[in-house]
């Protein structure tokens, strides 16, 4: 797997691009869309990646803010209990 260049930046374009596509999936907030785009364009190989690269972009972190999501372990909580939900099926967290 490739390594996420610590200045590659979220590509909200391509997200919005993505989002309007009939390949993307239907039924989940702005958040849960960008975790599931993180996934499929960027394929971050760890949950510090995912923070990290959210973190990183001044809307990401509007959009932790809202969820008091301040860590990678609170995002991870967060992945687990939507995956739970079957709202982001295709996470599975490395416990």
């Amino acid at each position: 797997m490739r390594e996420i260049a610590l200045l590659e930046k979220i590509s909200w374009d391509l997200f919005k691009e993505y989002k309007h596509s009939k390949k993307a999936p239907t039924g989940l907030d702005n958040f849960q869309f960008l975790l599931h785009f993180l996934e499929v364009f960027y394929k971050p190989n760890t949950i510090d990646d995912y923070y990290d690269m959210i973190e990183s972009d001044e809307t990401g972190v509007l959009m932790l803010n809202k969820r008091d999501l301040h860590s990678s372990d609170n995002l991870e909580k967060y992945m687990i209990d939507i995956n739970e939900k079957h709202l982001f099926s295709s996470y599975e967290a490395d416990l």
